[in-house]
């Protein structure tokens, strides 16, 4: 986890929301073999700039993050580093300066960040891709009797991932494209998706270009397992990693989540921070989707998914899913990256 210098603290206090007591519960799940964590906290106080809306239904109060209203449309949401420490985590999490030109620490750990901007870049994603994509890439969502924490939508990967047999001296291998038994297709295939993998990589380099200016060292926040990784490979020649442009972005993996909801509440022990963001692209109607914390049984806080929005945060600690009301059948993209401990493992191995 990332804990702010007093630099980067006094920077941006006053667009924070401070969490405070923290606590941990497992709940059991008959559609899943092991327990989910569910992280709640008793109270959140505001920074002088932040604003936002509140909404009532059935005894919960939705908090609605007006980022774009918010001084230099940015929110961080912090905690102090001692409540980690005394969670049930505590023992496992590793802290990382937020700047290394500056060792004077804080005392307060990220969270969260988002962000809304306006330059999304060249390209509009349309429909045109999403017939690309399926065309070229298996969607995943896990088990399809128990979907991932009840995932509805599809999921598109790129980059690497953990794999169960050893090739070449690796057990990290890229996602498969689609293979065809005519050979001329499975070469369209390949073509595809290579200027889709192009096209996410320029659209996230884009959004990452917007997040470094309130996150000087976003590429290396987000995964930083995979920053030491390609600088050992660039710096020592090869050492067995098995390479992705999108390593350049300080990620393992992307996807293309396409109308992508989760229906229960839930974390995920990662070994990295989670990041998503909206794309440019075609929308007809209103967009009703929206990235939701649940604070505790009683308030949830919700950051709308407009064309623009960046979100980097602790899928550990803050407990969350991707919520639309009303999808109005038209298509909604957004983009994810994380590690997870297996493709860690199997990175060190």
């Amino acid at each position: 986890m990332i804990e702010l210098t007093h630099m980067d603290y006094h920077r941006v206090k006053h667009n924070c929301i401070v969490f405070s007591g923290l606590s941990v519960e497992f709940t059991d799940s008959e559609k899943r073999k092991r327990q989910n964590a569910i992280s709640s906290f008793s109270s959140l106080s505001y920074g002088e700039n932040i604003r936002y809306t509140t909404q009532s239904t059935n005894d919960i109060t939705k908090i609605v993050l007006q980022t774009p209203r918010t001084k230099g449309k940015y929110v961080f949401g912090i905690i102090a580093k001692d409540e980690i420490e005394k969670s049930v985590f505590g023992d496992k999490v590793v802290f990382i300066e937020s700047s290394i030109s500056h060792k004077s620490m804080s005392g307060m750990v990220l969270l969260f960040t988002t962000q809304q901007h306006n330059n999304t870049g060249d390209h509009e994603w349309n429909d045109k891709d999403i017939k690309k994509l399926r065309y070229s890439k298996h969607s995943t969502v896990g088990n399809k009797t128990h979907p991932h924490f009840g995932a509805s939508g599809e999921y598109y990967s790129f980059g690497v991932s953990a794999v169960y047999k050893v090739d070449d001296g690796s057990s990290v291998g890229k996602y498969a494209n689609k293979r065809h038994k005519v050979e001329e297709k499975s070469i369209i295939m390949n073509m595809y998706a290579t200027q889709l993998e192009k096209q996410l990589i320029d659209s996230m380099a884009t959004a990452l270009q917007h997040l470094s200016t309130i996150c000087y060292n976003v590429y290396n926040w987000i995964a930083p397992v995979v920053d030491v990784a390609y600088n050992l490979q660039i710096d020592n020649g090869d050492i067995n990693i098995k390479n992705s442009v999108l390593f350049q972005l300080g990620v393992p993996q992307a996807q293309i989540c396409v109308n992508a909801t989760t229906a229960e509440f839930h974390t995920e022990f990662d070994q990295s921070l989670t990041y998503i963001c909206v794309p440019k692209q075609k929308m007809e109607g209103k967009n009703w989707y929206e990235f939701l914390f649940k604070i505790n049984s009683s308030t949830v806080v919700s950051l709308p998914m407009s064309i623009g929005l960046n979100i980097l945060f602790s899928a550990t600690f803050l407990t969350h899913r991707q919520h639309c009301d009303n999808r109005n059948k038209h298509m909604f993209l957004n983009f994810a990256s994380f590690s997870n401990k297996k493709l860690l493992r199997h990175m060190i191995k």
